[in-house]
């Protein structure tokens, strides 16, 4: 038998049996229906995967970012906490590191600016993201403000406090796969 063969079967079928034709036709279009909600849920999983894994791709380059950041300031700091307490005249030795300081988180702004925040769907995110930008902000401002050894000690504390703060709420953005 030949597939025209058990066509022509079943159309035979139909005609003779007019109930038939209606139980095929109903069975055809929920037939219909259910594929085609399976290839819109295996396309809204794609979509979705794809969404996840740019949100992710872009987390990691703010928590890079943002860790590169954190490392600075926590090596500016402990350089400055290693420091003596300045001898009368006062000596500006401590500055060095906080110009190295500055650079290197100047650097970490930059590349932060140009993150597309406008990409991001995710409100939180987008709010920690902007947390993170300020954080980096605020720490290039705050390094010029440096003219005292122990005001340049309490500044990168806090900002060291303020990025990692930023860089969890960043970490708890991330979604699964």
């Amino acid at each position: 038998m030949t597939v025209s063969t058990i066509w022509a079967q079943i159309v035979s079928a139909a005609d003779a049996n007019a109930g038939l034709a209606g139980w095929a036709q109903a069975v055809g279009t929920t037939g219909a229906i259910v594929a085609a909600i399976l290839i819109a849920n295996g396309q809204e999983r794609v979509a979705r995967r794809a969404r996840v894994e740019a949100q992710n791709a872009l987390i990691d380059l703010c928590i890079g970012l943002g860790e590169r950041g954190r490392e600075s300031t926590r090596k500016a700091r402990d350089i400055l906490l290693a420091m003596p307490p300045p001898e009368p005249p006062l000596h500006l030795a401590f500055q060095a590191p906080v110009k190295q300081w500055e650079t290197e988180m100047g650097e970490v702004w930059t590349a932060l600016t140009a993150v597309p925040r406008d990409e991001v769907r995710d409100p939180t995110l987008a709010f920690y993201l902007g947390q993170l930008l300020r954080a980096t902000d605020v720490s290039l401002a705050m390094g010029y403000a440096m003219a005292h050894l122990e005001t340049a000690r309490i500044t990168l504390n806090s900002q060291e406090i303020l990025i990692g703060a930023a860089l969890e709420g960043v970490h708890s953005r991330r979604l699964r796969r």
